[in-house]
């Protein structure tokens, strides 16, 4: 009788601690989940922010051959391709 009152104690001894260190790798699971999530979240708006940058970078980058900007050549296109004339002036003070 008191070997067998032993062995059931030891089984739900036993049964206790899985249990106990199931709940806690549970745990430290879904608390790796959520910091891997905020990580990549982090990454994304670091991401994001650096193709701005990259733009940014690219449009102000000047042209060796008219000395102008990305950008001013783009407007200058639009205003080319919709056939609006710019003074000759004000394409002179803006590109000094």
């Amino acid at each position: 009788m008191g070997l067998l009152y032993g062995i059931l104690v030891i089984s739900l001894l036993s049964v206790f601690l899985i249990s106990n260190i199931t709940k806690t790798r549970k745990k430290s699971y879904d608390e790796n989940e959520r910091i891997l999530d905020e990580l990549n979240s982090q990454v994304e708006i670091k991401q994001n922010k650096l193709l701005v940058i990259e733009q940014t970078i690219k449009n102000k980058i000047i042209d060796s051959a008219v000395s102008l900007t990305n950008i001013e050549i783009k407007a200058l296109d639009v205003y080319d391709k919709t056939n609006i004339k710019i003074p000759l002036i004000l394409l002179k003070i803006y590109t000094l």
